[in-house]
């Protein structure tokens, strides 16, 4: 296991609906070294994910509106 810390900190999107959980996300994982992204809908999850290109997307599927599956498929395509 490599327990090396990258040179630069790893991109990573946290989307959810709930400002409270992305909060708490964004917290340990900042704590951790990681750069953290944040969207709180399924509009700001595609455009944040366009802009940053994170290495990792952690999101929530049942949002309203857009919800996480359709961000998927719109980030896959």
């Amino acid at each position: 296991m490599n327990t090396a810390t990258p040179s630069t900190p790893l991109p990573i999107l946290v989307v959810d609906d709930d400002p409270a959980l992305v909060g708490a996300i964004s917290a340990l994982l900042t704590a951790s070294d990681y750069q953290v992204y944040a969207a709180y809908n399924g509009v700001e999850a595609v455009e944040q994910f366009d802009v940053t290109k994170p290495a990792l997307v952690l999101l929530d599927l049942a949002m309203p509106g857009r919800d996480g599956l359709n961000v998927i498929h719109e980030i896959r395509t």
